[in-house]
């Protein structure tokens, strides 16, 4: 028997009954959306964030490498040592320089420099054999056998040895001292100063004898300008006081 065929009818649609099915209902609560991620999810796009910015600024820096043109490395210039200022000559004057004693001083071109007698160091002298005109430059090991200062490092105590030096060396006259005097500045060093005046038991000419002392880095030195008394001032200016202010100490060389 054949299979019989079974149509079921739809019932034609209920304009309001679909009209009210497509209204919500006002009774329930609206829906809300939710999203619950997993915390190994959160951890996963982290790490993606983490990378994305690490390429971003790889190819910003190469992008800013790729633009920025490559330093000139500047070789540093070698610095070359200032020579030493040499001390400007006096016009009328020339250098005299001690490389034993470590100093250097000016005196007239026409002078004389003697250093035989080698008790009183170092001599400047218009003539040598008949001087008018003196400037000695002494040091402790050639004042002569006057003995030791009572202060080897007092240079005022120098000052009263270099005259009592002067003093017993003289043949005939005697020499009277003018005390102790205004210290003056010589090469940037301080110096004590005294005088003397030499008399000739003959009446003859007066010598005026001025000394100038100090203590140098531990070692003493003696300045003695002599000359007669009534050409002392005008000596001063045209000799003595230039070569003062030209006299300079030296650095010791190694």
């Amino acid at each position: 028997m054949p299979a019989s065929s079974v149509t079921l009818a739809t019932p034609p649609p209920n304009d309001q009954a679909t009209a009210e099915a497509q209204q919500p209902d006002q009774s329930a609560p609206p829906l809300r959306l939710v999203w619950r991620i997993a915390p190994w999810a959160m951890a996963i796009i982290a790490l993606i964030l983490v990378g994305m910015l690490a390429l971003l600024f790889a190819d910003t820096h190469s992008s800013d490498a790729a633009v920025r043109p490559t330093p000139t490395v500047t070789p540093v210039p070698t610095v070359t040592p200032v020579p030493t200022v040499t001390p400007v000559p006096i016009d009328g004057f020339q250098f005299y320089r001690d490389p034993a004693n470590h100093y250097i001083i000016q005196y007239p071109l026409n002078w004389e420099v003697s250093s035989d007698n080698t008790s009183q160091g170092i001599e400047f002298c218009d003539d040598c054999t008949n001087p008018g005109y003196i400037v000695q430059v002494n040091t402790p090991s050639n004042l002569g056998d006057v003995g030791p200062p009572p202060n080897q490092s007092s240079a005022a105590d120098w000052v009263t040895y270099a005259l009592n030096g002067l003093a017993s060396h003289l043949q005939s006259g005697t020499l009277t001292t003018q005390g102790p005097q205004q210290a003056i500045a010589i090469g940037g060093v301080v110096w004590q100063s005294g005088g003397a005046v030499v008399s000739d038991s003959s009446g003859g000419a007066r010598f005026r004898v001025q000394v100038y002392a100090t203590v140098y880095e531990g070692k003493p030195y003696i300045l003695v300008l002599s000359t007669t008394d009534d050409r002392f001032t005008a000596g001063t200016i045209q000799f003595f006081g230039p070569m003062l202010q030209s006299f300079e100490f030296v650095q010791q060389t190694p």
